[in-house]
């Protein structure tokens, strides 16, 4: 009789309870309220570009499930992994330790889309006829760490399946999530269809050392690349690193030759690290989001979908469940579309002299690439790009601004063509300034660009009758006779690019190549 005496009463207090929550949830952050989320997770919105997770290589494996591949089978010792038709199925979150040998089979990740995993490699090798040898078909975000002294492979054939092509599936290593590399063992990543790493999310590597040779791009991501700590050399038939969104080098080395582009993506913002590109076409290019694989290329219309020989699919493995894949993941984007900007990707800030070269069109650069902004930031590092081969290639290619405040650049694009050391989106309202760092930049004389008269650094652009062959030295000297700079310029050039801190605008200069000195002055 008692609980019926109050029932309207304790009605009315759930009801309030309830409203009291709902209000909670869905006005919480305009009242104060600040939700948790993990800075791994895909809902995090602040811009940590390296979390402590990326960091750590030194995880805890006391009670990580132990997976041995042997040649054609797995063993499982632990919970959240199966054998499955020659390779191995991790299907829950949680810490995994690989070790051994897999003759024709992949390493697959699919677990809940909340998922975080991670996988200690100590010493795993690993091909796939027809399918990548690395799968990450779902999860929030996958950690790839090498054990220290290891060495390991990851190989796929020049032929993939129907189901494996169905999934878009593009590379040696395959991620629809965010994956990152880290630890200091070593990874070699041999790709004869297309792509060494292919990521539809975001990419960051925080150590290693890394070798890709790849029929595509040696990396692929939609959503960004971020490195740091690594040793990274990559051999492309594309790109060298075609990074989506945004690429960000804050250290390590990163050795790309052989390449048709180096660094492809929206922005590019270098702030530490050594970067050599050896190159066909353009060596940074920040694109505006205009250029996938599919775009222009090597071949005359980027490869894309057209045929590496060998690439057309072959019959499907029996059992493989990437049938699986692909209604899991139905809306994932192909290689042709731009997810929106992720973390990595901030906007450089310009100082007030470099502000007001952006005069009555400041708006025309980001409109042309579609509403995106698009720059190279260089604020550190030691950049050499150079180009023996192009014909219409730019060293520093941006269709928006070009903005050096630090770093160490040296370009050398061989003197034939319309070869441009530096070329940005002047035409558009693009700024191309320098207001620290030291460049020597050479190329053809027939588009030949500098630093803006708004630069805060003084520099000299100079342009010569006739050029100059390949090894040629340059040397530029103060009024005193000091060396300034100093290059063996690989290939031949008639134009150059010089600029460093000591230099005043006003003052006189000697830039000397070969025989020939010129004083020139410093804008």
């Amino acid at each position: 009789m008692s609980t019926h005496k109050y029932i309207d009463r304790i009605c009315i207090v759930i009801t309030v309870i309830a409203l009291i929550a709902t209000v909670v949830f869905m006005f919480g952050e305009k009242i104060g309220i600040t939700k948790t989320v993990d800075e791994d997770s895909e809902a995090h919105e602040s811009e940590v570009l390296f979390t402590k997770n990326d960091l750590d290589s030194g995880w805890d494996r006391t009670d990580a499930t132990e997976i041995t591949l042997s040649e054609d089978t797995v063993l499982v010792n632990g919970t959240g992994a199966y054998p499955y038709n020659n390779g191995v199925y991790i299907s829950e979150a949680g810490r995994y330790i690989i070790s051994g040998t897999l003759t024709d089979g992949s390493i697959t990740v699919s677990a809940h889309d909340s998922s975080k995993v991670w996988i200690y490699l100590d010493g795993v090798s690993v091909y796939c006829s027809d399918d990548a040898a690395f799968i990450v078909d779902q999860a929030d975000k996958v950690f790839l760490t090498l054990a220290d002294g290891s060495v390991n492979t990851f190989e796929s054939g020049g032929r993939y399946s129907d189901e494996a092509l169905s999934d878009n599936t593009s590379g040696v290593i395959f991620s629809h999530d965010d994956l990152t590399i880290n630890g200091s063992g070593s990874l070699d990543i041999k790709g004869a269809y297309k792509h060494g790493i292919d990521c539809n999310d975001s990419l960051t590597i925080t150590g290693g050392n890394i070798t890709i040779t790849a029929a595509g791009d040696g990396i692929h991501a939609n959503d960004g690349v971020s490195v740091t700590g690594a040793d990274i050399k990559i051999t492309a038939a594309d790109d060298g690193i075609n990074a989506g969104d945004a690429f960000v080098s804050a250290g390590g080395t990163i050795d790309i030759d052989g390449c048709y582009e180096g660094i492809e993506a929206l922005t590019v913002d270098i702030t530490d690290g050594d970067i050599t590109i050896s190159c066909s076409d353009d060596g940074i290019n920040a694109n505006g989001g205009n250029s996938s694989f599919a775009g222009a290329g090597p071949m005359g219309g980027r490869m894309g979908d057209a045929q590496f020989p060998g690439m057309e699919g072959s019959a499907p493995v029996e059992g493989m469940p990437h049938g699986d894949r692909n209604t899991e993941h139905p809306q994932r984007p192909d290689d042709g579309q731009r997810p929106q900007m992720g973390k990595t990707g901030q906007k450089p800030q310009m100082s007030g002299d470099d502000k007001g070269a952006k005069t009555g069109n400041d708006t025309a650069a980001s409109e042309d690439n579609g509403g995106e902004e698009t720059w190279i930031h260089i604020s550190g590092g030691n950049i050499t790009i150079t180009n023996a081969t192009g014909r219409d290639a730019d060293g520093l290619d941006s269709n928006g601004d070009i903005i050096i405040t630090g770093g160490n650049l040296l370009i050398s694009l061989t003197d034939s063509g319309n070869n441009c050391a530096i070329d940005h989106a002047g035409e558009s309202g693009g700024v191309c300034t320098i207001s620290g760092g030291t460049v020597i930049a050479c190329g053809n004389s027939s588009m030949a660009e500098g630093f803006d008269d708004t630069s805060a650094q003084a520099s000299i652009l100079y342009t010569y009758r006739e050029g100059f062959s390949d090894g040629s030295k340059i040397t530029i000297t103060d009024e005193t006779g000091n060396t300034l700079l100093s290059w063996e310029v690989p290939y031949s050039f008639s134009s150059v690019v010089i600029s460093c801190p000591e230099m005043v605008s006003g003052k006189t200069y000697n830039v000397t190549v070969g025989d020939m000195t010129e004083s020139l002055t410093a804008k």
